[in-house]
């Protein structure tokens, strides 16, 4: 059993989304899926993963573009930390104030805090 990795710039801003995944069960977690989300998908397709897990390090935009459609695709849970969803809930209106267009963003399946 080994994991691998592997990162995506995405989008205008260049962020980062990362693809952690199992390589003997596929079981898989995306981190930041910021935009693009076809070639997330497509990607995650060629190698037959299995998303268990979206995860976003934090709330801003540019790191939460693409859950949507990611998260349509995969039925993955998606998870935030519990101080990152005012901004989450916003992301859409921040997103139009810099003329970027995301689509409405699901609630978090569940919510993370530390300890």
């Amino acid at each position: 059993m080994g994991v691998n990795y592997e990162t995506l710039t995405v989008g205008p801003l260049q962020a980062n989304c990362f693809i952690l995944y199992d390589t003997d069960t596929k079981e898989t977690i995306v981190v930041d899926p910021g935009d693009e989300p076809d070639r997330i998908i497509d990607f995650i397709n060629d190698r037959k993963l299995k998303v268990k897990y979206i995860l976003c390090t934090h709330a801003h935009f540019d790191h939460v573009g693409a859950v949507p459609e990611l998260k349509e695709h995969t039925g993955a849970l998606l998870l935030i930390h519990e101080e990152e969803l005012e901004i989450y809930n916003a992301a859409k209106d921040m997103a139009a104030f810099f003329g970027y267009d995301i689509s409405e963003l699901p609630p978090p399946d569940r919510t993370l805090k530390e300890g």
